[in-house]
């Protein structure tokens, strides 16, 4: 069986942190938004989400022990590759967690806004 092994970057520190397992590129950023969502008192990935990004490392045959990078459609383990980012920690911060700017503010607002105007219209048209 094929395992696939990812790690979080840490650009402050300039290290990627210690390799995890998971089942596929879907699950590893599950996961991570987990991490980035997670307890900021606890967690420097929840307190700092824009310093850390996901990466796919590489991928093991755990019947040979063998690394590499696994090909899907040759379904097959080739030569490894480098590291591939999969998504930044900012992209997986949750609304009630995440820090708005001013002008997305007002553009939620305006947004929000436009939309009860055009219902009421729609609404008034029915009538």
């Amino acid at each position: 069986m094929i395992k696939k092994f990812y790690s979080m970057f840490d650009s402050t520190a300039q290290i990627f942190l210690n390799p995890l397992e998971a089942k596929n590129h879907g699950d590893a950023i599950r996961l991570f938004t987990t991490f980035v969502n997670g307890d900021k008192e606890q967690s420097n990935i929840a307190r700092y989400p824009t310093h850390y990004t996901l990466f796919h490392l590489y991928d093991m045959d755990d019947q040979t022990g063998m690394t590499g990078t696994y090909d899907d459609t040759k379904q097959e383990l080739g030569k490894q590759q480098p590291p591939k980012e999969l998504i930044i920690g900012a992209s997986c911060v949750e609304a009630e967690n995440r820090k708005f700017t001013i002008k997305e503010l007002v553009n939620m607002i305006e947004q929000e806004q436009s939309q009860q105007n055009v219902h009421q219209l729609s609404a008034g048209t029915k009538q």
